[in-house]
């Protein structure tokens, strides 16, 4: 249910006269009882994981797939290798500094896996920030690790998360190599190429060392809830794994972070709607916890170190957050001191606090833009950018004292480009842009554009089309949104929806309620006992798209995943004869019953996104909406579902209990195929260029070939 998924696809479909006869679910019936009310669920056998039955039918579906896209499997092909094609076979990220080191991540030609390396710099480079950020390395490469070598004998592998020791001569990796998000942390050691017999297994890939270089800091995950519960440190020396905090309530999970000064372990304990930080000092890991502030009801904050004093981020009084500080020995709200004052129209996101600058990431309008404080005078100022819908965040930082700070900026023409911003001259300095090979920006034109919705609210389209293929109301469109848990679905690069432009279609984003797009209001206005903002937003902004001309209104498609597939669900249900057809993937679908079982991973962290149904008026609202609960006999469109067998965010039965249900009560012979991927989870296949494969089906399943 967190994550989310960004898929994109178009197009038209078999001839329903040549299609194989789709698989029948079993109907088996399942009833209990809530609130009064007698439910009936003939399709919840499909829960009984590895069970022949359900092994069975799972692959009865995929081979289903296989026989109604068989003759679009050239198209797969083709798409597939134009996909692949743009991508740099041996491409490699921008270097960033940590002390002597400067690290980097690359790709070799050929291969699915990321390297991760980095070489010595010359003294005189590393006893200070380099200008830009790009300082002349001493030494030759040194391979930290190499997935594609760890990866070898497994169908899938996800290297997710890698820390360097403070002394530089451990690392500490995590890896899930079943799709399942339970990570075992590894250790290596730099100077001997050794990888220690030392092992982690099944724990969050979240982990930070202390600075004596021996004591790693991780996130125990229970096993059944997969809620990150429980803080543990781990000694390299002693062996030993000590227990340092339980988080007890059900809503809230834990993360551990460290400080851009090095000098502290925050451990943060949020919900939805609230936080809490303890810290300790980093030279002292065996020292207790110390609680900053105490959690209260609605109130959400993270604290920073910014070498005088600690600095938090806060929505204390403030919907959109606001920054303060207080000294390092006066925690308490009574101490705190104004730095950035509230915003109405702006949503303070994130906060990056230098020796000599701060960085907010601010939102506006729907649109990410920087704003920097100079420290010493005060000063504040923007950095510019030259699109109209376009995507900004921070870049990859590890050292306080720095004269820059480094960024990512894309939009729907641009490919992703690396910048520092130097501070004394108050301009950005292009270091990387990411190559796209066969790919011409000036082909292809991006716009934002205003829909109304029901309620007379303004959602933000960004949209993307070939500059000669566009013919006004001809055009095939295919809309994709998420709208929920505050998550922003930014206008960025997507070099998959090039093969859908290169055909005519436009590609469209809507910014609907449920993300942050237009400040927290519009979080808080998508969720809970709002959540029907979400799919009238994005049915509204469905219609204006084709009744201004952006979209032939016959050949309208929709996409969304995870959450944005319970979006989909719903939008089907409300008004499916506005698609032609709708991809949904990983789509969380079985929304009373899966928030009604508090055995399934995440479901009571999650009730303060849709309610508790336990409670008679959750259950009312939540029914009223939860695609699986209202499929009607009606003409549903075409629809591609995908799922993971692996899945711990949402589980492989609820798309396979929702085809099963829209199967039997749909009222035409359109296409419906469930294509179960047995060897992933909710992010699908892990390698780049495998997880193209899934793409390039997805794509020729709408996609009419030329």
């Amino acid at each position: 249910m967190f994550i989310v998924l960004v898929f994109v696809l178009g197009g038209v479909f078999m001839s329903c006269a040549q299609l194989p006869k789709a698989p029948v679910a079993n109907k088996i019936s399942h009833q209990f009882e809530i609130h009064g009310e007698v439910v009936t669920d003939n399709y919840f056998w499909l829960k009984n994981r590895d069970t022949p039955e359900v092994l069975a039918y799972l692959q009865e579906e995929n081979q289903y797939a296989d026989q109604v896209l068989k003759t679009e499997v050239s198209l797969k092909e083709t798409l597939f290798e134009e996909m692949k094609q743009r991508i740099k076979p041996d491409d490699q990220t921008p270097a960033y500094q940590y002390k002597n080191y400067e690290y980097y991540t690359r790709y070799e030609i050929g291969k699915e896996y990321a390297i991760f390396c980095r070489k010595l710099l010359k003294p005189e480079v590393s006893d200070k920030s380099s200008e830009v950020g790009n300082a002349e390395p001493k030494a030759a490469e040194e391979i930290m690790l190499d997935a594609n070598a760890l990866a070898v004998g497994h169908s899938y592998y996800d290297l997710y998360n890698y820390r360097v020791a403070p002394n530089q001569k451990i690392v500490a990796f995590s890896e899930d190599r079943v799709g399942r998000r339970f990570y075992t942390i590894k250790f290596k050691n730099l100077e001997t190429g050794q990888v220690l017999p030392d092992q982690i297994k099944d724990v969050s890939p979240n982990f930070e060392w202390a600075n004596d270089s021996l004591t790693l800091f991780y996130v125990d995950i229970n096993k059944n809830t997969l809620k990150q519960e429980k803080l543990f440190k781990f000694n390299l020396k002693t062996k030993q794994k000590t227990e340092i905090y339980f988080e007890k309530d059900d809503l809230f999970s834990l993360h551990v972070s460290k400080s851009l000064t090095g000098k502290y372990i925050f451990i943060g304990s949020s919900s939805f709607n609230s936080s809490e930080v303890q810290y300790l000092l980093a030279d002292l890991p065996e020292a207790p916890l110390v609680a900053f502030l105490k959690r209260e009801a609605n109130h959400e904050y993270s604290v920073f170190d910014g070498g005088d004093g600690f600095y938090i981020l806060t929505n204390d009084k403030a919907q959109n957050f606001k920054l303060m500080k207080t000294d390092y020995n006066r925690p308490e709200k009574s101490f705190w001191k104004e730095v950035v004052k509230h915003s109405p129209d702006t949503l303070l996101e994130d906060v990056l606090v230098f020796k000599n600058n701060i960085v907010l990431l601010q939102r506006n309008s729907g649109l990410a833009l920087f704003e920097v404080i100079d420290r010493k005078s005060g000063e504040s100022w923007f950095v510019k950018f030259p699109d109209p819908a376009y995507y900004v965040n921070f870049s990859s930082h590890a050292e306080f004292d720095t004269k820059f700070f480094s960024y990512t900026y894309t939009s729907m023409v641009r490919p992703v480009t690396y910048f520092s911003y130097v501070f004394s001259i108050k301009e950005s300095k292009l270091i990387k842009q990411k190559e796209v090979p066969s790919y011409l920006a000036e082909d292809y034109q991006s716009q934002r554009v205003w829909a109304k919705a029901q309620d007379g609210s303004s959602i933000p389209i960004s949209l993307v089309y070939k500059k000669n293929k566009f013919l006004k109301g001809a055009n095939p469109l295919l809309v994709y949104g998420y709208g929920s848990y505050g998550l922003n679905m930014d206008p960025s690069f997507n070099s998959n929806v090039i093969s859908l432009l290169d055909r005519g279609f436009i590609y469209a984003i809507a910014h609907i309620r449920g993300g942050s797009e237009m400040g927290r209001y519009w979080y808080e206005q998508g969720r809970m006992f709002n959540k029907i903002n979400s799919f009238t937003d994005f049915i509204a902004a469905t219609e204006f798209l084709t009744d201004q001309g952006w979209g032939d209104k016959k050949n309208v498609y929709a996409m969304g995943g995870s959450a944005g597939g319970l979006l989909m669900g719903a939008i089907m249900n409300m008004k499916p004869e506005l698609y032609k057809g709708i991809l949904a993937a990983v789509p969380f679908v079985d929304v009373v019953n899966t928030m009604l079982d508090e055995s399934i991973p995440l479901t009571m962290v999650e009730y303060e996104q849709w309610g508790n149904p336990h409670k008679l008026n959750d259950y009312r609202y939540i029914k009223s909406y939860s695609p699986y609960d209202n499929i009607k006999p009606v003409n549903y469109p075409h629809l591609y579902v995908s799922t993971g067998y692996h899945d711990s965010q949402v589980q492989y039965w609820e798309p396979a209990k929702w085809v099963a249900k829209l199967r039997d009560q749909s009222q035409t012979k359109n296409l419906i195929v469930l294509r179960t991927n047995m060897e992933a989870g909710h992010a699908g296949s892990a390698g780049r260029f495998t997880i193209l494969k899934e793409w390039a089906e997805r794509l020729a399943f709408i996609l009419k070939e030329k």
